[in-house]
């Protein structure tokens, strides 16, 4: 399916609410989450587009809407599930043009969880890298994996992947 022609004019205005609502801890809200985080600054078209175009290949990218569309033929608490894993940043979430969008290279197709690895890699990379800057990251080809992608290498070899963002995430704090 190609989630990037099912446009849908709609926005997804309640995932902020239903996150904030349904979070065990006080968890930040969705709204200063998804606004600047890490003084991320927003990106143009250009930049978008080519970050599109990168992605291609391991799966594309779609808006919340269409993954949580993907979530719900599996599970009846989509919403809330997709909501925490955004908030908690537990799944590569991005915003250009005011609507959310991930990118599918980290969902097992199947169950529409998040793939085994990513967590930790995540883990690793959030307290330094803003939000688009970490989308940018898994798909920038990296030396220690054979010049391959972090998002076309995770299934295959998660550890690999994790050293990787270990050490760029220690090159970053020193």
């Amino acid at each position: 399916m190609n989630f990037l022609l099912n446009r849908d004019p709609m926005q997804y205005p309640t995932l902020a609410r239903v996150a904030h609502a349904h979070a065990p801890h006080p968890w930040t809200s969705m709204e200063s989450h998804l606004s600047a985080p890490l003084g991320q600054a927003s990106c143009s078209d250009d930049e978008f587009i080519a970050l599109l175009e990168a992605y291609r290949d391991s799966g594309g990218l779609a808006r919340a809407r269409e993954v949580r569309a993907q979530i719900g033929r599996q599970c009846e608490t989509t919403l809330v599930m997709l909501a925490n894993w955004i908030v908690r940043r537990q799944v590569v979430c991005f915003v250009w043009q005011s609507k959310m969008w991930l990118p599918l290279f980290q969902f097992d197709r199947t169950s529409m969880t998040p793939k085994p690895g990513l967590a930790e890699v995540l883990s690793e990379l959030t307290p330094t890298y803003a939000d688009w800057e970490l989308a940018k990251w898994f798909v920038c080809p990296q030396p220690e994996l054979a010049d391959q992608t972090p998002a076309a290498t995770i299934t295959g070899n998660p550890s690999a992947v994790l050293r990787v963002a270990r050490n760029d995430s220690q090159v970053i704090r020193h």
